[in-house]
């Protein structure tokens, strides 16, 4: 992990995660940075996964961009979020 510090220099020190990310996130997915920082990473296994043009896909999106067009990004709730990680990552039940 790197740390820049008020005096510009850098100093490197090992990483918390650095064996399994991922485990971690999943077993604290219900903490709110976490929980946030997940939405594009899904997001992005969804467009590699099936596209664009899933449901799910779009749906995290609008989580991410708020447009004036879509009335659905003020519809989506937390737990609709929650469960569309259950449904992707058995793990995070």
């Amino acid at each position: 992990m790197v740390i820049r510090k008020e005096d510009r220099s850098v100093e490197l020190n090992t990483g918390q995660y650095i064996n399994d990310v991922f485990s971690y996130f999943l077993k604290n997915i219900k903490k709110e940075k976490i929980f946030i920082s997940m939405i594009p990473f899904v997001r992005n296994i969804i467009e590699y996964a099936e596209g664009k043009t899933a449901d799910d896909y779009l749906k995290l999106t609008s989580c991410m961009h708020i447009k004036h067009i879509n009335t659905d990004t003020s519809k989506i709730l937390t737990h609709d979020i929650f469960d569309l990680y259950k449904t992707r990552f058995v793990k995070s039940k």
